[in-house]
């Protein structure tokens, strides 16, 4: 019976992203989460022509964006680079994100079998600020709480 009837970005801005082989990762000035579901759309005809369809989930994928603060984007990039040359093997990365909910309730998603991907590093121009965006793909999206 509250005014509010609808989350906004607030609500769902706690986003912590873990490592494995750094433990919680820390990226300073993130502005922006987006996650979407992926999903096969299988169709199948009968011979008497019934149609049917049938999704299937194919995992997650989403964007961080950043203001940059700070070196921290850079660096924990600029250090996965330094461990694929390195050949050390890939580390495991778990996205969890925790929702406020309208009626005080709290639910928490954990986004599994992530890889992240930097897709940009930002532009430095005059006093504008410098924007750095990474995307991420996820096996499968699990609630927690």
């Amino acid at each position: 019976m509250g005014i509010n009837s609808f989350n906004v970005g607030r609500d769902g801005a706690q986003v912590t992203v873990f490592d494995s082989s750094v433990g919680q990762v820390t990226i300073n000035g993130i502005t922006s989460f987006e996650s979407k579901p992926g999903m096969v759309k299988l169709k199948s005809v009968d011979i008497n022509g019934r149609i049917k369809h049938r999704p299937v989930p194919d995992g997650h994928s989403g964007t961080f964006e950043i203001d940059r603060q700070d070196a921290s984007f850079d660096a924990y990039f600029a250090d996965a680079e330094a461990s694929y040359y390195a050949q050390l093997p890939p580390t495991a990365v778990i996205i969890t994100q925790t929702i406020n909910e309208l009626d005080g309730s709290v639910s928490q998603f954990q986004f599994l079998d992530v890889a992240l991907y930097p897709e940009d590093s930002g532009t430095y121009k005059g006093q504008d600020k410098v924007t750095q965006r990474f995307t991420f793909d996820a096996g499968t999206r699990i609630k927690i709480s």
